[in-house]
């Protein structure tokens, strides 16, 4: 199993095969309730060999530093 680790509440999230985040409350796996997030805002997905993050929100994604475009997916590694 495989988790992501929420550095304000100090807590590990296990992820589901495919994990949305945003505001949606009820339509996603994480809800965040912050007005700069969409209300689907990315996703975590398992695609049989490694994990990728999409950005499916309209209000940009960042990882490690460079800008997710809209539906664009990359791969994950550990701490990213």
């Amino acid at each position: 199993m495989s988790y992501i680790y929420d550095t304000k509440s100090q807590t590990y999230i296990p992820l589901a095969a495919h994990h949305t985040f945003g505001r949606l409350a009820g339509s996603v796996n994480t809800h965040i309730d912050k007005p700069y997030i969409s209300k689907l805002h990315a996703a975590i997905e398992w695609n049989g060999s490694q994990w990728r993050v999409k950005n499916l929100g309209l209000n940009g994604s960042w990882l490690n530093g460079k800008e997710l475009l809209h539906n664009e997916s990359t791969p994950l590694a550990v701490n990213d």
